[in-house]
């Protein structure tokens, strides 16, 4: 092998490498889409009582201008040097699709590549389930 082929085959290893690690970033965030056959004003209230029954924290809520979404911003906190401190901001959309059928779209935190798989947080899972035990679902 000469120093060309020695090249083109370390730049083409990097490149798989590399691609294969953006990869197993995909969806990190990871949004959950679920419809439930609720009024708006019902759900809204049942995601806010989701998220503070999971020990989250509402940092931001809004509704929109024209009344058929609902945004909440959540986070989680962790007591460091006697101080709270939030970490894992997630995102919760409640959005009316009819009278009585709104749609939920939960955002995951998004991590820093650093952060080892194993100590992110799905709370997509967690509050959809939270979510329809409450509703009884």
């Amino acid at each position: 092998m000469n120093f060309q082929e020695i090249r083109f085959w370390t730049l083409g290893l990097a490149i798989v490498l590399l691609l294969q690690s953006c990869g197993s970033l995909e969806n990190t965030s990871g949004d959950r889409a679920v419809t439930y056959n609720h009024d708006f004003n019902t759900m809204v209230e049942t995601v806010e009582q989701a998220i503070r029954s999971s020990s989250l924290n509402i940092s931001f809520a809004q509704k929109s201008d024209d009344g058929k979404k609902y945004t909440i911003i959540f986070n989680s906190q962790v007591a460091v040097n006697n101080q709270s401190v939030q970490q894992d901001q997630g995102e919760v959309i409640v959005e009316r699709l009819g009278d009585k059928q709104t749609k939920i779209i939960i955002t995951n935190p998004e991590y820093h590549f650093s952060v080892p798989s194993h100590q992110r947080k799905e709370y997509d899972r967690r509050l959809k389930n939270r979510i329809d035990d409450i509703l009884g679902e």
